[in-house]
Parts: structure tokens; C-alpha cells; sequence
């Protein structure tokens, strides 16, 4: 909107307006072009999208802590960043990317999901820090492969 029409009444309403009826679908009488349907069809997928990934977003753990890592050991940081962030490569991820053949532990006959909860619990790891757990169960896990 104009500056220069700003503060008139009814124009603030007017705009509202306006902009509201820009996401209304309007009837058409006429054909419409390939281009033009492409290009609507376009809009309403990324907005549909953008919404959904924004929820989605909220949902996830590690976006709300990722800031204090950066100034940690690049190995804890690493181990750390993958764990919260659930792209770890422990049998659940490799399981959900296609790679690997289950998601439950292959090094424990536990049959709970590999993951960053089990992993930390999981008894038969010789290391104590999580992130010293974190990478001794990969090393172990890469050898299962």
C-alpha cells in the first residue's frame, strides 16, 4: 500500500480486503491458460507446503538448542548435533533412509529401536560420555554392515 494513503479512512480496511480476496479462488467463465493454471497450481502447493513445514518445524527437538554446541569439541559436537538432529546413521535412521535392514539394535538382543535413547542406556558400550557412546556404537555398527 501507498504511504501516501495510509492513515485515510477506510483505506486500511480496503486493503484488507484486497488482500483477502487474492487467496480466494475465483470462477472463471473462459478457459484458462496452461501457464496461468501452472502457476495457481504452483502458489497453492508451496503455500500448502510452507504451512506444513512450518508446523512440522515446531515440532522438532533440536531446533531449539543447536546454538550451544558450536563452541564444543568438534567430535562432541558432531556426535551431539547428529543425536539431537535424529540424522545419527544408528539403525532407526539407516533403517528409515532405506539403508539399513531393521531399526531395532543389531548389537544387543534388546529389540528396541537404535536410537539416541537406547543408546544412551545401552549397557554393553564400554565408554561413559554420550558422545564417546555415540561413536564407539557406530564404529561397532558400521562393522554389523
Amino acid at each position: 500500500m501507498d504511504s501516501g494513503h495510509c492513515g485515510i479512512k477506510g483505506n486500511e480496511l480496503a486493503h484488507t480486503l484486497a488482500k483477502k480476496g487474492t487467496t480466494i479462488l475465483q470462477c472463471m467463465d473462459r478457459p484458462m491458460s496452461f501457464h496461468t493454471m501452472k502457476a495457481l497450481i504452483r502458489r497453492e502447493f508451496q503455500t500448502t507446503r510452507c504451512s506444513e513445514l512450518k508446523a512440522q518445524k515446531t515440532l522438532k527437538q533440536w531446533t531449539v538448542a543447536l546454538s550451544d554446541i558450536a563452541d564444543w569439541p568438534r567430535i562432541e559436537a558432531v556426535a551431539e548435533f547428529r543425536l539431537r538432529t535424529g540424522h545419527d546413521c544408528l539403525a532407526k535412521h539407516l533403517h528409515r533412509i532405506g539403508v539399513g535392514t531393521q531399526p531395532a539394535c543389531p548389537l544387543c538382543n534388546l529389540q528396541e529401536e537404535m536410537e539416541k535413547t537406547h543408546l544412551i542406556r545401552r549397557p554393553p558400550l564400554k565408554t561413559t560420555t554420550k558422545s564417546q557412546r555415540y561413536w564407539e556404537a557406530r564404529r561397532r555398527l558400521m562393522n554389523c554392515y
